[in-house]
């Protein structure tokens, strides 16, 4: 999808100028392919793309032809609070480690300049150059054994495609997914001999070690292209990132991490209201919008974070009554009531009711927090009403509560203060009942609506269901 690529092409220009880069979390590179592609086709495409865009870099760094896909299997995000998508870089990290993996080091350490590791590796090189059998290297060298293996399968089957007859679609789609792997096969000397493959191989990790310095610098600071996102689908990618940041967040104890992972996971809610778009993982879980939310909301409480795209306010559903209002209202006086107070907080709540019902609003939504225990009623207008609506079998609210009113246009920052600060803003008004208060909040909500506020107001209603 080329929109993608148009999208985020300014983002990434703005990021890399960005002096407050700081490495976010870690993603697979085959997730992205895997689950943001909706064509099979255009992900192998673009996967060879990126793969042989970053390979070239690498042989050159390292002085030798290839380097096996294996030490690059994820990426790492790169970004500040102000951007959600990051920039994506090789994992300098998974190098490190891998090199360790298949030198079988038994460490994995990710400090590149630690003086016992470098040690190691040399040391652990210098017995590769001594092996001069199969079975020693199945000892010493496990995983670089597998790689012999798979070379010798690759050599038989590379040489039965070379006798097939080339013309058939088959067999030309065949050599292409083998002509990537071919060369690595060759360099590793296959088609020889056991010693020149220990010969080679010996030199492939003595370059890994000598240059692995400049390896990780490459990875720190190097970006991959913009044109990776070439054919994938944005709303699927956005619902990836959310959840690897959320992962990051719920495996971690540092809460600076934690803060600034949440004002980038702020950024696509603020942008993102709502995706229908699914992402069902092999291991059988699924990332959905709605599960995102919830994870998010819970990293919020968990840390008592406060985010501008969520306030505590659920929006309730036409036709659903006011029970689970009465059920979450914590009533702020608990003395038994004289029969005269009894008797006005019945008669204030059923002019409540009566006037609620009386006047056509676009939607309602439930309160908590500061607020816990009202309703906000939108109007076309663009006017907000909050306010209390008791249980009539349980009076032991407080006589007096007030009605707030607020614009839509200052709804998701006014109604997460307490009554005193709202008050104190000067944007918010007090309607109290007595006397006519009804001609008083009639006046507000009967201003005249346009297409705008009504638009508006049916947004501001919109982004209260995440």
């Amino acid at each position: 999808m080329y929109g993608v690529v148009r999208m985020y092409r300014e983002e990434f220009k703005e990021l890399s100028k960005s002096t407050n880069l700081e490495a976010i979390c870690d993603i697979k590179m085959m997730d992205i392919y895997k689950y943001c592609v909706d064509d099979p086709e255009t992900m192998l495409d673009n996967f060879r793309r990126l793969r042989k865009s970053y390979r070239s870099k690498i042989n050159y760094l390292l002085d030798y032809n290839k380097l096996g896909d294996d030490f690059f299997k994820s990426l790492k995000v790169y970004g500040d609070s102000t951007h959600f998508i990051g920039l994506f870089r090789l994992n300098k990290d998974e190098f490190i480690k891998k090199l360790q993996y298949y030198l079988n080091t038994g460490t994995t350490i990710t400090d590149y300049d630690d003086k016992v590791l470098n040690k190691l590796l040399e040391e652990r090189v210098s017995r590769l150059e001594q092996i001069r059998n199969i079975k020693e290297l199945r000892e010493e060298f496990p995983e670089i054994a597998k790689d012999f293996d798979e070379g010798i399968k690759m050599d038989q089957k590379i040489r039965m495609i070379d006798s097939l007859d080339d013309t058939t679609e088959e067999n030309r789609n065949i050599n292409g997914e083998l002509s990537n792997l071919r060369r690595y096969y060759y360099n590793c000397g296959l088609r020889y001999s056991f010693p020149y493959f220990i010969n080679e191989q010996t030199k492939l990790y003595k370059n890994f070690v000598k240059y692995k310095d400049k390896v990780a610098n490459y990875c720190e600071h190097s970006s991959l292209s913009y044109q990776m996102f070439d054919g994938i689908n944005e709303e699927k990618l956005e619902l990836l990132l959310c959840h690897n940041y959320l992962l990051k967040m719920e495996n971690s104890n540092d809460i600076e991490e934690i803060f600034l992972l949440t004002k980038m996971c702020e950024e696509y809610f603020i942008k993102t209201v709502h995706t229908d778009k699914v992402i069902a993982m092999e291991d059988g879980k699924v990332i959905s919008y709605k599960n995102l939310v919830r994870r998010y909301k819970n990293i919020l409480r968990k840390y008592n974070i406060e985010s501008k795209c969520f306030v505590n306010w659920e929006i309730l559903p036409e036709g659903e009554d006011l029970d689970r209002v009465h059920q979450v209202r914590e009533p702020r006086r608990y003395k038994e009531l004289s029969e005269e107070e009894i008797r006005k907080l019945r008669e204030a709540n059923r002019r409540k009711i009566n006037f609620f019902n009386d006047n056509y609003y676009l939607g309602r939504a439930l309160g908590d927090s500061y607020f816990r225990g009202y309703v906000a009623f939108f109007y076309p207008n663009g006017e907000v009403l909050m306010d209390t609506l008791v249980d009539e079998s349980n009076l032991k609210g407080a006589i007096g509560d007030a009605m707030y009113n607020i614009s839509i246009y200052d709804f998701i920052e006014l109604s997460k203060l307490d009554k005193k600060t709202l008050r104190s803003t000067g944007r918010a008004s007090k309607i109290v009942h007595r006397g006519n208060w009804e001609e008083r909040a009639k006046a507000i909500i009967s201003k005249p609506a346009d297409e705008k506020s009504i638009s508006d107001t049916k947004k501001l209603i919109k982004s209260l269901q995440k």
